[in-house]
């Protein structure tokens, strides 16, 4: 195996690692929350400067409250791993029915990777 290998190897474990910390932290708040990997991460493209896109899908209403409670359980994650975690949290209904959701929704369609 070339160390090349090893270290895609070792990301792809860290990665898979990260998504289930998150996820986890995530379930504390909500735990109907559906937890979606979108962007450079998904794509499996990340650089040293990509930050975590994660669309949280709830059924329950997103407030600020429950925003900040995800913020507030994410935060440790984000200064473990150093790199920011951009949370987009949005009650699962909204997402498949608000049209103000069809632009994200259509461009991250394809780079999307379920986790929850």
């Amino acid at each position: 195996m070339s160390i090349g290998r090893t270290h895609n190897i070792n990301f792809l474990e860290n990665s898979t690692q990260i998504l289930y910390s998150i996820k986890s932290r995530v379930h504390e708040v909500a735990p109907d929350a559906k937890v979606l990997l979108f962007g450079s991460r998904a794509y499996g493209q990340p650089t040293s400067e990509s930050d975590w896109d994660i669309l949280i899908l709830t059924h329950q209403p997103v407030n600020n409250i429950l925003k900040d409670n995800i913020h507030y359980q994410l935060f440790p994650i984000s200064v473990r791993i150093g790199a920011f975690i951009n949370a987009l949290t949005v009650q699962e209904e909204d997402w498949v029915s608000n049209p103000a959701y069809y632009s994200i929704r259509q461009s991250i369609k394809s780079g999307l990777k379920q986790h929850g």
